[in-house]
């Protein structure tokens, strides 16, 4: 077990309200929404540094506040949804764990859980900088894609989407991050905020252009 160097963040809001998130050898941490109104449906992305080496079969859990929930259609939401860059370069993943290759996997049912295990030959050095993308912003989404057979006729099949559909309840929520490796060896919480969306009424095209008024200079530009 890494030594634990455990740190707060708090933030402040209206009547001088605190919110805190603490965080275990974890460093840099922040979540980032694709859309942060309440019950819409948004991409994750989750940036942080972890203060200790990882190596092969150590792990990442994303577990949802239970508010929150993924979508069920693995069509459209899969695998190749969730993927990880450490210090901007993306790594290879997939639904089995082989040498060079991560594990990803989804639980829908039950924990609303991603799960991000490293390849056995994996090497992860410390205070390294790690961005866990999840819905339809990583490399391999997939856009809708038709194609025409003689004898089937048209087939369509949908593009990825924004997979997590956020709480309905306004304000404040935490997403839970816990990393092993042989054991608990890091862990923080993720700080969300959704908010009422901005609407604009009523026809705001302007029709009649501005008056001009005093120009200057008047001598050819």
């Amino acid at each position: 077990m890494a030594t634990d160097r455990s740190i707060a963040i708090c933030v402040v809001g209206y009547s001088a309200t605190f919110w805190c998130s603490w965080a275990v050898n974890v460093n840099g941490y922040s979540s980032t929404l694709s859309d942060s109104g309440p019950a819409d449906f948004a991409n994750h992305t989750y940036a942080f540094t972890p203060l200790v080496a990882l190596g092969g079969g150590a792990s990442i859990e994303i577990t949802l506040s239970s508010d929150f929930s993924f979508i069920a259609t693995t069509t459209t939401f899969a695998e190749r949804n969730v993927e990880l860059y450490i210090n901007v370069v993306p790594r290879t993943s997939g639904d089995t764990l082989v040498a060079g290759v991560d594990r990803v996997e989804i639980d829908r049912t039950g924990t609303q859980q991603i799960r991000y295990t490293f390849a056995p030959d994996a090497v992860i050095d410390a205070n390294s900088e790690f961005e866990l993308r999840v819905g339809n912003n990583t490399s391999g989404s997939l856009e809708a894609l038709t194609t025409f057979s003689t004898s089937t006729g048209t087939t369509t099949i949908p593009a990825d989407v924004e997979p997590i559909r956020n709480s309905s309840t306004l304000g404040l929520h935490k997403i839970q991050m816990d990393i092993y490796d042989g054991g608990l060896v890091a862990d923080t919480e993720f700080l969300i905020f959704l908010n009422r969306k901005v609407t604009v009424t009523g026809d705001t095209t302007e029709e009649i252009p501005p008056f001009r008024f005093n120009g200057a200079p008047t001598s050819t530009v």
